[in-house]
């Protein structure tokens, strides 16, 4: 019988091991997201005027978007489909290659837009491509926000 049990532990615990690694790249993929957002609300403030432009603010904060975009594009593995509400549809991973695209497209995109930052006009006119570029990439692979519950 103890051996039995002893069985059952190290498979639950396989188990919970397995899940742990499946959930960690759902995690870090939110926060990276979340904090895009956050980022992206404070430059769009900026792109329409309802907050005052700043050159490094908007350089810093776009060069922080393709960094977290660039380690984004890597916590999409395929254990990491379900599991913590994500929001990450299935077609991420029926269509890799369009995904990765779209990904590549996104830095460019905010790249750009970032060299763009030494005037206001310049940043403004700019800055409508790396909003255009994110619903670009959710509206094929980001499931609606649950309201529910």
């Amino acid at each position: 019988m103890k051996p039995i049990l002893v069985a059952l532990a190290a498979v639950a615990l396989g188990a919970t091991a397995v899940m742990a690694q499946n959930l960690a790249p759902i995690k870090e993929r939110q926060e990276i997201m979340k904090k895009t957002n956050d980022d992206t609300k404070v430059l769009t403030a900026m792109a329409k005027g309802e907050a005052p432009f700043d050159a490094a603010k908007a350089q810093a904060l776009l060069s922080g978007i393709e960094e977290r975009t660039k380690k984004a594009a890597t916590l999409f593995p395929d254990d990491s489909k379900t599991g913590e509400k994500t929001r990450a549809k299935a077609e991420v991973w029926q269509k890799r290659a369009d995904f990765d695209a779209k990904m590549a497209d996104f830095l460019k995109v905010a790249a750009d837009t970032r060299a763009k930052t030494n005037s206001a006009e310049a940043f403004k006119a700019a800055f409508p491509n790396v909003t255009k570029a994110c619903d670009n990439c959710h509206e094929t692979y980001r499931a609606p926000r649950d309201r529910t519950g």
